[in-house]
């Protein structure tokens, strides 16, 4: 059974990527990109054998626990877990649940990143070549370490499918946010702990050896540095850790089994309960009732709550950084990483209306307020959010007298950033998870075009907002307040003056290939 089911991923893999030549050339550059990082990784193993024990110790086990929080993570935020062997599909047939996790694990290991991260993790053997029982322990704790981060995975996207399904999504993403920092508390900890030894590096792999991220990783250091009880007991939080992962895993698809089919379910509305239409003028027409809809689908589609994960966590480790290395100046990249952040949700954004998006054609809603819309949408929250980074995270470390500069680079880069995903989504389409589905799944290839796509989007946001770019951060450098309110006036000027050139670019390219977007949608199962 399981050799079928993963016989049933490989042809799915093939028939989706015959039907599209952009996730083709996006897989081959994914794979390429893949090769070479690994290369440098395997090489930087080699040549850290010529370091002290320490060193190694460190920056294996740093290293490591950043792979496994990259598997746990990254998925859930960015690119999605690929969805063939998903357990709602098969909960109608008569399917073990130990042999679908075996086979969804199996899927995980047979595919790029599982075969990488294998690779990657057993060369740790060549830092502790030196030391054959750690170099040997190192292949096998090698490939347990892969089988955390695939198993972790599928765990974190199995839970919290279920966790943001059905009703009440507002007390399940509290629910949520509590698993979050549960999971990161360990490493927050180790981290803060770390940096207040007298030797940073090492003191925080020391106490991140102890978590069930690190533990694994820590095991072949230990028996190279002559501490073998200390590797035991690393060794069985690893293998706990593992069977509480499974144990949850299994739990949480025997959930899925018996919802089946879940989804979320129709809920009764009291006749003239509007939401957001409630404040759309009539005068606006198309584009009002397009950002009404947005800020809808912001507040009740999983899928786009799930591209928001990241902007409350990177203000909260910047400032916990600042504060432990007495350099506040990092708190000045919290607001513009939530402002370039943001428009990279909108990226490929007519992919989650999916076939929806015939009503507007049906309609004859002109590009420009398709656009228009969709910008005004995230415009509504995004500005009052990234002010509110601004100035809690500058009040906490005491440099309020910078904000008209980081206003100035935030504002420049949130316009810009919409202006550029105003035409991109107006021509990209990436297959994502069907509304009232799984939200944490991506089909084959679609997270390899999305990261490549966001690398674009994100070069060209940069150049557009050079100017108020460059005056901010002389700036900040400088300490010239004049300079930090011109880059505010520059970032206003110029950043709603691309912003309308992209709604009105995005605008003609709707216009003149709307039909053609709907088709590539519907062949792409977008």
């Amino acid at each position: 059974m399981v050799a079928a089911l993963l016989r049933l991923r490989f042809q799915v893999l093939a028939n989706t990527l015959a039907r599209n030549t952009i996730q083709v050339v996006a897989v081959v550059l994914g794979t390429l990109q893949a090769l070479v990082v690994l290369a440098l990784v395997v090489a930087g193993l080699a040549v850290l054998v010529i370091y002290p024990q320490p060193i190694q110790q460190a920056t294996v086990v740093i290293g490591g626990v950043a792979l496994t929080l990259g598997w746990f993570l990254i998925p859930l935020i960015a690119t999605g877990i690929e969805p063939t062997i998903e357990p709602l599909k098969l909960s109608p047939f008569p399917i073990p649940v130990g042999r679908l996790m075996l086979a969804m694990t199996l899927v995980g290991a047979t595919w790029v990143p599982g075969i990488v991260t294998f690779l990657a993790s057993i060369a740790t053997a060549l830092t502790w070549r030196q030391t054959p029982v750690a170099a040997v322990l190192a292949v096998l704790c090698g490939a347990i370490a892969t089988l955390i981060c695939i198993v972790g995975s599928r765990m974190t996207a199995a839970l919290t499918a279920n966790l943001v399904s059905g009703r009440r999504i507002g007390q399940r993403a509290v629910v949520l946010f509590v698993a979050a920092l549960v999971l990161l508390g360990p490493v927050a900890l180790a981290v803060v702990l770390g940096l207040r030894t007298s030797d940073p590096f090492p003191g925080t792999a020391a106490v991140l050896g102890a978590t069930p991220f690190g533990a694994i990783w820590s095991v072949p250091g230990e028996v190279a540095g002559g501490h073998p009880g200390i590797a035991a007991v690393e060794f069985a939080i690893a293998l706990v850790a593992l069977a509480l992962m499974l144990m949850i895993w299994r739990g949480s698809l025997l959930a899925t089994f018996g919802a089946r089919g879940g989804g979320s379910r129709a809920q009764d509305r009291e006749a003239g309960r509007l939401g957001a239409f409630r404040f759309v003028p009539a005068s606006s027409a198309a584009a009002g009732a397009i950002a009404a809809r947005s800020l809808i689908y912001w507040a009740r589609d999983a899928r786009f709550a799930r591209q928001l994960i990241l902007v409350p966590l990177m203000p909260v480790l910047l400032i916990l950084l600042a504060s432990l290395t007495h350099v506040p100046s990092l708190v000045d990249v919290a607001a513009p990483t939530v402002a370039a952040l943001l428009p990279l949700t909108l990226f490929a954004v007519v992919s989650y209306d999916g076939s929806a998006y015939a009503l507007h054609l049906s309609a004859g809603v002109r590009g420009v307020a398709d656009r228009a819309g969709r910008a005004a949408g995230l415009l509504a929250f995004a500005l009052p959010v990234v002010a509110l980074v601004a100035v809690v995270s500058m009040a906490v470390v005491g440099t309020l007298a910078q904000l008209p500069a980081v206003f100035g680079i935030s504002i420049g880069v949130l316009l810009s950033g919409l202006a550029v995903v105003s035409v991109s989504s107006a021509s990209i389409v990436i297959p994502v998870a069907r509304a009232g589905g799984n939200p944490f799944t991506a089909q084959a290839g679609a997270g390899t075009t999305a990261i490549f796509g966001s690398y674009a989007v994100t070069g060209v946001t940069i150049a557009l907002a050079i100017p108020e770019l460059v005056l901010g951060i002389v700036s900040l450098v400088t300490g010239s307040a004049l300079l930090g309110w011109l880059s505010l006036a520059v970032a206003l000027v110029w950043g709603v003056a691309s912003l309308v050139i992209g709604v009105f670019v995005g605008g003609r390219i709707l216009n003149r290939t709307g039909p053609a977007l709907l088709a590539r949608m519907r062949r792409t199962g977008g």
